[in-house]
């Protein structure tokens, strides 16, 4: 599978499309029902720590790479921010969600981008 991306509007009502964008991705890569439902909650919680940053303007960006039985998730916004990740962020309950649902996790700028990195494993036997 190629790399993807999918760009929505930074806004609560738009999260629907990157978790059901990720969803997909990971059932045609064989992820087992509950690493996909892991993955559909650390999508919400990610756009939840992000959207407080966005401006009325901003994007929210998920990019999606798969490797052998596992997904690495980008979600990050537009908006340049000089505080990110938060001060105290690994003593967030945010925090605390995400590292249960996924692999790997971590707060990352790129490109002038505050965002969220996940990695999740597929469940899946073999």
């Amino acid at each position: 599978m190629n790399d993807v991306s999918l760009r929505v509007p930074a806004s609560p009502a738009f999260v629907h499309f990157l978790r059901n964008h990720a969803a997909g991705l990971a059932a045609s890569c064989g992820f087992t029902i509950d690493a996909i439902d892991d993955i559909r909650l650390a999508i919400d919680e990610a756009a939840a720590c992000l959207v407080d940053r966005a401006h009325e303007t901003s994007t929210f960006t998920l990019e999606i790479a798969s490797a052998d039985n596992s997904l690495e998730l980008w979600i990050s916004i537009d908006h340049p921010s000089h505080s990110w990740p938060p001060a105290g962020f690994e003593f967030d309950l945010a925090w605390k969600v995400l590292t249960g649902l996924c692999d790997k996790v971590s707060y990352e700028i790129r490109n002038q981008r505050p965002g969220i990195y996940l990695l999740k494993t597929s469940g899946a036997p073999g």
